[in-house]
């Protein structure tokens, strides 16, 4: 399990770049390299790229319309291609090793991995954030 930045619902927090990696066999924590970006109110989601675990993380009030990716063969962060809007409190799914990124404005993007690029899906029936949105198949 990978964990990164932080919460602002703490008037005092303006978020964080520490990342924390949890070893589920030997249930230990350990700091892993720090996000490019301090983020809070931010998304994450997961994919698989040739045996590779890749993280990316995106938007939230730090870094709005950043975009970071971590590696679990390097265990680095790197920016990737920023968002064309900013957003904050947005919600990430995996479905079918495709990333979708919705919440904060009404447009659904996809993240295309090979091109790094967000590419529009069209609009969503909602314009909030906070919402939580999980893989589902009919």
């Amino acid at each position: 399990m990978l964990i990164g930045g932080s919460d602002s619902l703490d008037t005092s927090t303006t978020g964080s770049r520490l990342s924390y990696i949890y070893d589920i066999m030997s249930g230990l924590w350990s700091r892993t390299d720090d996000l490019n970006d301090v983020r809070y109110n931010h998304a994450c989601a997961s994919y698989d790229s040739n045996g590779e675990k890749i993280v990316i993380t995106v938007g939230g009030g730090g870094a709005p319309s950043s975009v970071e990716a971590w590696s679990s063969l390097t265990e680095l962060w790197t920016l990737k291609n920023a968002l064309s809007a900013s957003r904050s409190g947005p919600t990430m799914v995996t479905v079918n090793n495709r990333v979708f990124l919705m919440g904060t404005l009404t447009n659904v993007v996809e993240y295309d991995p090979d091109s790094d690029q967000w590419n529009d899906l069209g609009t969503a029936q909602t314009s909030s954030e906070g919402f939580l949105a999980i893989p589902y198949n009919l």
